[in-house]
């Protein structure tokens, strides 16, 4: 019996002392007392890292939660891989899901959400299942964006046509941003006590079934571009060379203009004196014109034969050259 009493009385000190632990570095801690947050110097308030005085379970119990740690949960509601087999050719929502885009498409989508924890009291008591609810929350977040995006938007992961203002600054509308954000928004309604750091798409495709015409589609798209591209290189190229022959043209009209116009004065300033002699005296100036004339003839002629009325000549090959 007295061994019994001293077995017992170990016992009963090792039950108190089991109540002492150790809160890890990396954590925080919150002491409940039969399943109620225990007050702390007259507020209740998380437990830095160290070595905990409590009584033992059920009384008492130290839950642990990551301190400014970031966690990752990877979500796949949206998600199936390219190389599962395909049901008749259809998609399944219960075998598989899928998000509906704003032009009637369907893209299909995996990706990470990273989280911290910023308030340990209303992320123990506020939420049942911190993950399931934040897999949740951004999911909700991801159809709702996406169901008001075009394909295009989507899978380039931005709208280029619309944009957002961050901190007082315009961007680019992010997939990723937007939908962070408005995950963020639910997850503050229900005092969550945690706050999305981003999320990050790992893979996005059209689904199995139709994802080899879609590519063909693209690939018609992206050599549609390349030979729009083309095109216009050509026609840059081909405008360059006619705005090169245009302003030869123009300066070679503009030259011969010139020349023209030169001739023509010249010849105006030689006829308006010679107009005014000939006002004057007409036959004197008819007949010295005459006179100048056929000086000039008999200047630039070679042999000169006089043929008489109503005869013919025949000119040899010694004579053919001549001017007659």
């Amino acid at each position: 019996m007295r061994l019994f009493r001293w077995a017992v009385l170990v016992l009963v000190i090792l039950f108190w002392i089991s109540g002492i632990q150790n809160v890890q570095p990396t954590n925080v801690g919150l002491l409940t007392r039969f399943g109620k947050l225990k007050p702390d110097s007259a507020q209740q308030t998380a437990i830095d890292p160290g070595l905990v005085l409590a009584l033992p379970y059920p009384i008492d119990q130290l839950v642990q939660i990551p301190r400014n740690q970031e966690q990752r949960v990877e979500v796949t509601e949206v998600w199936a891989a390219l190389d599962l087999p395909i049901k008749n050719n259809k998609i399944d929502p219960i075998y598989e899901g899928y998000c509906l885009t704003g032009d009637n498409n369907i893209v299909q989508t995996r990706f990470v959400v990273k989280y911290v924890v910023t308030d340990p009291v209303a992320y123990h008591f506020g939420v049942a299942n911190p993950e399931t609810m934040i897999q949740d929350m951004v999911l909700a977040s991801l159809t709702e964006t996406i169901a008001e995006w075009n394909v295009d938007e989507v899978l380039q992961l931005q709208r280029a046509s619309r944009e957002v203002t961050v901190a007082g600054i315009a961007q680019t509308e992010k997939l990723d941003a937007t939908v962070a954000r408005k995950a963020q928004e639910r997850l503050d309604r229900v005092e969550s006590g945690m706050r999305i750091n981003g999320v990050e798409f790992v893979a996005m495709h059209y689904p199995r079934h139709v994802n080899k015409d879609f590519e063909n589609v693209q690939t018609t798209l992206i050599a549609n571009e390349t030979n729009r591209q083309r095109a216009r290189e050509f026609a840059g190229k081909e405008r360059f060379q006619s705005e090169a022959t245009r302003t030869t043209k123009i300066d070679e009209a503009r030259a011969r203009e010139h020349q023209l116009l030169s001739e023509a004065t010249a010849e105006k300033e030689n006829f308006v004196p010679l107009y005014e002699e000939y006002r004057k005296a007409p036959g004197l100036v008819w007949q010295r014109i005459y006179m100048e004339t056929m000086e000039q003839v008999w200047k630039n002629v070679g042999r000169l034969d006089f043929v008489p009325p109503n005869s013919r000549i025949l000119l040899t090959d010694e004579q053919e050259g001549q001017q007659p």
